[in-house]
């Protein structure tokens, strides 16, 4: 018998990411900041402006949907 063909593991294609959590414009509610709306995201980052005009940016778990 002859062996198979040699994994290499270096030049595998990389696995896909999950895309945005949130869209841009979503009611959300981050735990000690309160409630504010998605200005940004991206697979791991959520940024949030909030009523009082500060954004900041947070991972994405930390941040929850807001019911309207």
């Amino acid at each position: 018998m002859t062996p198979g063909p040699v994994r290499d593991p270096l030049h595998e294609p990389l696995p896909s990411m999950p895309g945005p959590a949130f869209e841009p414009g979503a009611a959300v509610k981050v735990p000690r900041y309160g409630a504010g709306v998605v200005a940004a995201d991206d697979s791991q980052t959520v940024t949030v402006t909030f009523p009082n005009g500060s954004t900041r940016c947070f991972i994405a778990s930390f941040v929850k949907r807001r019911v309207r």
